[in-house]
């Protein structure tokens, strides 16, 4: 299995390299984001955390991870599925690597 943690690789200025050549720019918030979200796409199959857990463990604010996903997700980089409980109420979503194609 590859090595989800290397599909994103940064270069000095923040920018990173994603699996077929694209430069995408992420900040420094965005790539712990990653990080986080490769590792524990590769140990638990992703992250199954709030946007107030991702705020508390990145140490910003829950707007600021907001953005971050959103950017994330419009770059096909991750994935989120939403999941909720069999009587409808919501869980925090799962976070992981986007597969590739």
């Amino acid at each position: 299995m590859e090595c989800l943690q290397e599909r994103a690789r940064e270069d000095a200025r923040g920018r990173s390299e994603v699996e077929g050549g694209a430069r995408v720019h992420l900040t420094p918030t965005q790539q712990r984001l990653l990080g986080y979200i490769a590792a524990q796409t590769a140990v638990e199959g992703g992250a199954r955390c709030s946007k107030k857990d991702f705020a508390s463990l990145m140490h910003c604010d829950v707007k600021t991870i907001d953005r971050a996903i959103t950017h994330l997700r419009r770059e096909n980089i991750i994935e989120v599925e939403a999941r909720h409980l069999d009587n409808g109420g919501q869980l925090p979503n799962l976070y992981r690597v986007a597969a590739q194609e």
